[in-house]
């Protein structure tokens, strides 16, 4: 079982605002909630709320957290909800912006924690994003992929 992590999709970050970054992460939040998995929404402090169309996809979810952080690793807010009794499973699916910024670091924290990451590419944006990808590629037991469903591709 995963948990799925979603990194400032905040309209305050430009990187947020592509169509095929939101329909990923849309297409894992609906892939999230088919499979009960938990849902972990980080938001940067004073950047604005998850953006509607994500809101509106974990609304009335039970295993749906808002969390807010105040420095660009926000992994230990996610443990701190997943390890608060959501969850016993340590392997998470992250997606979000900024790829180079706030996802690397998150990823970085969480695999300090112990935990088994899988990034969906197609769900992370930046003005780096290349660059993001491969310090995420540099991180040991981080595992990167690039996929939809055929019927949400982009």
């Amino acid at each position: 079982m995963y948990s799925l992590v979603v990194v400032d999709m905040q309209s305050y970050f430009a990187a947020s605002r592509f169509k095929r970054v939101r329909q990923v992460v849309l297409w894992e939040v609906h892939r999230a909630r088919q499979h009960g998995w938990p849902i972990v929404l980080l938001e940067a402090d004073d950047c604005g709320q998850t953006l509607g169309s994500i809101r509106l996809a974990v609304k009335d979810y039970h295993r749906a957290f808002r969390m807010t952080k105040w420095e660009e690793d926000g992994s230990d807010k996610v443990a701190m909800t997943l390890e608060g009794g959501v969850t016993r499973s340590k392997s998470v699916r992250v997606v979000g912006v900024n790829t180079d910024q706030c996802v690397y670091a998150t990823v970085a924290g969480l695999r300090s924690l112990g935990y088994q990451v899988t990034v969906n590419a197609l769900g992370c944006n930046s003005t780096s994003h290349n660059y993001g990808l491969y310090l995420l590629s540099k991180i040991e037991g981080v595992t990167i992929v690039n996929r939809v469903a055929s019927r949400w591709a982009v």
